[in-house]
Formats: structure tokens, C-alpha cells, sequence
């Protein structure tokens, strides 16, 4: 098993990380490249922050400042953190005037949800400059329906104070003693894991304060607080064995004060006697009283897989990797099957079908079993081939279908299915789909066809992608000029005399999926990307789309999957 396993991570770690060639004249041209991208991004994002103050909208400069900071800070922390404070000031303004107008509702929530964005941008390089922006930026309105719109502020602290723990981790510590007066939730969990890597010392401190709190709550009617307090029953275990005895023992003091240890038949109390029965693996270790339960135990409960296995296990099946997956089930060789199976179908979603096959073959014992996902992985390979056999049967089924708008999503589909894989059979699906878009009626069914086409070249890194287009720049100016004109009618697209960045209507659906899929512009050509963003008429929309690009380039080149406002990918 160990040699196995040992061989899988080499396989893997071969798979998922590029081999760099020595000595390589590509390699080397590639790196000039890429240094070359890098500064002509930083170049745009500079001359985007110059012109911040040509805006006329706060929402627009903050939410630009914003994003052009996030990605000068490595390059440039003194613009940056002049810019951030630039958007202090913009987001502090709106936040503190009079609610006179109902509209003014609106506006408020949407530089709430500017000010959390700019706060957690602003964590990732300094959590202590972010708790500074948070506290200057509150409102100060004494308006009750401000106060209700800033509820998750205690979540964006403990989220903050997590990120101060590897540098001040007292202070994290005050924070989140500070939040337990406003009830419990799983940030104080992930705070509490980070600073017990810390200073374990401190960890006790507020593990201790958690135990005390929970004393106190009517765990018998919240559902929530029952959560809390089993995962971190199952997940955290304090330096100090007493203070986990303490929390256990407050637990079994709750239960038998309710009646567990009999047979009570109030619902509420039966729900709370099965739900402390369900903690017993680790209640009997540290309590004798906990025997009085068992009557509540499930009977169909596994003894041999423990509740922290179960919760380790869910945790990486969440977030972890296949090597987590891998050594996970070397621990645990009682459940290893189904958690090699979870791996398995983890890398046919990648489309890594030897590490499928490999996985398959060393680790699944049952012939059948076997034989099924073997199937699986050769008919996953295959959705993913393309002969002339293959365009036969779509042609077939393309033929079938009536309307022309669910022809061309049909092809796009399918050249969505090869990207990456068959670059051809992607070319030869978008030609004809292109044909077929240019017959239907002018419309937003059209406009739509036409940018998910262009996305599709991008990502081939075919010249078509520009020139849809540059056919496609003129009409969407014409539907912004037309939406301002008719703002308010159907939705608000302008704000403060400006366009508003959001999806709303249609219009902003379709600028909203081009700045998702910035990158494939970006790395299919950036000087001719960068060109057609300067074609846009509204010099918000244009900074927007220029920001976007250049971070674009510094954040890499994006993964093979073009992405729209619905969530679709294409």
C-alpha cells in the first residue's frame, strides 16, 4: 500500500505541475512574453487609476480604486494603499448620508456589499489596515433599516481576526471574545484552528470563553448552536484535556437536566436527547454519566467509523486535494474504498483519465465495481473524441432540430465539449455556427450567440474571436446609449449619471459576461484587446473593461471553461 501510494503521488505530482524543460529557448521566450504582458497590464492600471477622478459616480471610482489597488499592491503598496483609502472616503460618504428617498435603500445595500469586497481585498495583504477600513467606514445612520443591513458585520470581524493570527494574534483573540457577546458561528471555529496553530496558549483562553458561553444557550430549540457545538465537539481539541472535559460535561448536565435519561416524549426534548446521543463516540470517553443516554443512540450507527473521521472525511471531500483524498484513505483502510472512488470520479472531472484508470485498478477490489467505472472513464474519454463518425451523428441530431437559435446552442454546446481537447472539431462547430447566427433576427438571442462564439475562438486563440467583436462593439454601445435612455422603466442601469457595473437587464448580462471572460481576450491578444475596450463609448465601461483586462494578465491565464452571467459554462 505504501509503495502504491508513494507511485500515485509521483504520478500525480507529474500529472498536475508542468515540467520545466533546461535550457529551453521556448521556455525563455515565453518567460520574456509573459514579463513583457505583466508590464503593459501594470501601465494600463496605472493610467486607469489617473483617470479615477474624471468619474462622477462614488460607486464607480471606489469600485475601481478597489480592484486597481487589489492588484498593485505586490507591484506598487504605496498607490495601492493611497487608493484604498481613496475608496474609504468614497464608501464612508454614501454610507453616512439621510435616507430621504426610498431609492436611497438601494444604495446603501449595494455599498454595504462594496465595502465587504474592499475589506476582504484589503485583508489579503494587510487584516489590520482592513479592520481599520471596516471601523471607519460604519454607518453612522441611526436608521433601524441600516442597522439590519449590517448584521454580517460580526462574520467579516471573525473573518478579519482570522487573517490577523499569524501577526497579532491577542488582538484576534479580543475580536473574537468580543463577537461570543453576539452569538456563535463557524468563523469563530475556523479563528479558533487558526490561532490553536499560534499560540495554543491563547486558543485555550477563548476555547474556554466558548465553553462558558455555551452553558448559558438554549441548545434544546437552536438547530444552529447544535451545529456549532458538534463540530466543535468533533473537530477542535483544547491543549488542555479539562477544558474539553468541561464542555463535554456541560453537555450531559443539559441532557439529563431535560430528562435523557428517560423516556421523554416532549418533541423538542426527544429531538435534543437523540441529537447529544449522536456525540456519544466522544461524550463516553471524558463523562461516565454519558452511559444514561444510550437509549438515544441511532441503532444503525457504525461504531467503527467515528464521528471525527466522518467530519475530517466531508472536510476534504469540500476542499481537499486527490493526494488528500489518497492519504486519507491509507489512514482509514475501513472506508479507503468509497473514498478512492470519490477520488476516481474526481479526476475523470478533470478529464485525468489515466490517474482514473490507475486508481481503479490498484484500489478497487470488486470486479464488477471495477468493470462499471472502467466503462465510466472510457465513455467520459469518448464524449470527448471527435472523428468523422462523431460529426456524422451530430450533424443527425442538429438536422432534427427546428428552431435556429436552439441549432446554434446546440453546436455551441458541443464546441463548449471540445474545447481543450479538439481544437479542429471546436473551429469547424463554430464556423458553422457562426453561419447560422448571421440568419437570425437582430435581437438579444443573437447578441448573446455571437459573444459566446467569439469567447469560444478566444479560448482557441483564433483571430475570429476580435473580429465578432469589433461587428459587435458598435451595436453594444447602441444598447447602452438605448438603456440610459430608458433607465428606470424597466430596471437601473445609471447611478449618479453613470452606468451602474451591475448584471441588470439584459444589456448588463451581456458586459457582464465579457468582464468574467476578460482573460481569454486578454491572453488571445492583449494590445488588440485593450484597443477594443477603447471602443467603448461610456468612459466608465471603458476603465472597467481596461481593469479588467491588466488583471487578467497578472492573475494568469485562465482555465479552458468560458464562464456567463447565468453561471453557464461555455
Amino acid at each position: 500500500m505504501t509503495r502504491t501510494l508513494f507511485t500515485l503521488v509521483v504520478i500525480l505530482a507529474a500529472l498536475f505541475h508542468p515540467v520545466h524543460a533546461q535550457d529551453s529557448p521556448l521556455t525563455d521566450k515565453r518567460q520574456d512574453n509573459d514579463a513583457a504582458l505583466r508590464e503593459k497590464a501594470f501601465n494600463l492600471l496605472e493610467s486607469a487609476a489617473g483617470q479615477l477622478n474624471t468619474l462622477q459616480s462614488p460607486e464607480n471610482r471606489a469600485r475601481l480604486g478597489a480592484n486597481i489597488a487589489d492588484s498593485l499592491w505586490d507591484h506598487d503598496e504605496k498607490r495601492a494603499r493611497a487608493l484604498f483609502a481613496l475608496a474609504q472616503e468614497d464608501i464612508k460618504a454614501a454610507l453616512n448620508r439621510e435616507l430621504d428617498d426610498p431609492n436611497d435603500l438601494h444604495t446603501v445595500r449595494v455599498f454595504l456589499k462594496l465595502r465587504v469586497d474592499t475589506v476582504e481585498r484589503i485583508a489579503k495583504y494587510d487584516a489590520e489596515l482592513a479592520l481599520t477600513f471596516l471601523s471607519a467606514t460604519e454607518p453612522t445612520s441611526n436608521k433601524e433599516l441600516v442597522k439590519q443591513l449590517t448584521e454580517s458585520e460580526r462574520g467579516l470581524e471573525l473573518r478579519l481576526a482570522s487573517q490577523m493570527a499569524n501577526n497579532n494574534v491577542e488582538l484576534a483573540v479580543k475580536l473574537a471574545r468580543q463577537s461570543l457577546d453576539q452569538g456563535f458561528s463557524n468563523d469563530l471555529l475556523v479563528l479558533l484552528k487558526r490561532v490553536d496553530k499560534k499560540d495554543k496558549a491563547q486558543a485555550l483562553i477563548l476555547y474556554k470563553d466558548i465553553v462558558k458561553k455555551v452553558r448559558d444557550v438554549n441548545l434544546e430549540d437552536d438547530w444552529n448552536m447544535r451545529n456549532f457545538v458538534a463540530n466543535l465537539t468533533y473537530s477542535f481539541k483544547p491543549s488542555d484535556n479539562s477544558a474539553f472535559r468541561e464542555l463535554i460535561g456541560a453537555l450531559i448536565t443539559k441532557a439529563l437536566a431535560l430528562g435523557c435519561a428517560n423516556n421523554v416524549t416532549e418533541d423538542h426534548r426527544t429531538q435534543f436527547c437523540s441529537w447529544v446521543a449522536s456525540l456519544l463516540p466522544q461524550l463516553e470517553k471524558f463523562d461516565p454519566r454519558a452511559i444514561q443516554l444510550k437509549r438515544w443512540a441511532p441503532e444503525d450507527s457504525d461504531a467503527n467509523i467515528s464521528p471525527e473521521v466522518v467530519h475530517e472525511l466531508r472536510e476534504l471531500m469540500a476542499q481537499g486535494t486527490i493526494n488528500d483524498l489518497l492519504a486519507f484513505a491509507a489512514r482509514h483502510p475501513d472506508i479507503a474504498e468509497s473514498v478512492y472512488r470519490h477520488a476516481i470520479r474526481a479526476s475523470i472531472f478533470a478529464n485525468e483519465f489515466e490517474v482514473a484508470r490507475k486508481l481503479v485498478t490498484d484500489h478497487i477490489a470488486d470486479p464488477r465495481s471495477k468493470e462499471i467505472l472502467l466503462v465510466e472513464i472510457k465513455r467520459q474519454q469518448e464524449r470527448l473524441s471527435f472523428d468523422d463518425k462523431k460529426l456524422a451523428e451530430l450533424q443527425s441530431q442538429l438536422n432534427e432540430i427546428q428552431r435556429t437559435n436552439e441549432r446554434v446552442q446546440f453546436l455551441l454546446d458541443h464546441a463548449k465539449q471540445f474545447s481543450g481537447n479538439n481544437r479542429n472539431a471546436v473551429l469547424k462547430l463554430l464556423k458553422q455556427a457562426s453561419e447560422m447566427a448571421d440568419t437570425m433576427k437582430p435581437g438579444n438571442e443573437q447578441t448573446d450567440a455571437q459573444l459566446k462564439m467569439a469567447l469560444l475562438y478566444c479560448v482557441e486563440k483564433n483571430e475570429r474571436c476580435f473580429v465578432i467583436m469589433e461587428s459587435l462593439l458598435p451595436k453594444l454601445n447602441e444598447l447602452v446609449d438605448a438603456a440610459v435612455k430608458l433607465d428606470g422603466y424597466e430596471t437601473r442601469y445609471v447611478r449618479d449619471g453613470e452606468w451602474n457595473m451591475s448584471a441588470n437587464g439584459p444589456v448588463g448580462q451581456l458586459l457582464t459576461t465579457m468582464s468574467l471572460n476578460a482573460g481569454y481576450f486578454a491572453w488571445c491578444d492583449f494590445d488588440r484587446a485593450v484597443s477594443l475596450s477603447a471602443q467603448f463609448d461610456r468612459p466608465e465601461i471603458r476603465l472597467m473593461a481596461q481593469v479588467k483586462l491588466a488583471q487578467s494578465i497578472l492573475s494568469g491565464p485562465p482555465k479552458r471553461q468560458v464562464t456567463s452571467y447565468y453561471g453557464e459554462t461555455y
